[in-house]
């Protein structure tokens, strides 16, 4: 009785560009890692901003005199 051999080739990979994605990939997990440990959020900015506006405003309102009006920030 004879054996069918069954031969299975494998997938063609181009290097190249298996190459590229794994950087690309590294690159996105070293900026994931970046944002999560110096970035804030845009919703946490916008809150900073609202603040240090709201702020300014309040201290513009204490003002006596107004000979000029205050720089901001």
């Amino acid at each position: 009785m004879l054996a069918a051999v069954v031969t299975v080739m494998a997938d063609v990979i181009n290097l190249s560009r298996f190459r590229k994605a794994k950087a690309r990939a590294e690159k996105a997990r070293l900026a994931e890692e970046q944002r999560i440990r110096h970035g804030r959020s845009k919703i946490e900015k916008q809150a900073v901003a609202s603040e240090q506006h709201r702020m300014a405003d309040v201290l513009a309102g204490k003002w006596l005199v107004r000979d000029k009006e205050p720089e901001p920030g």
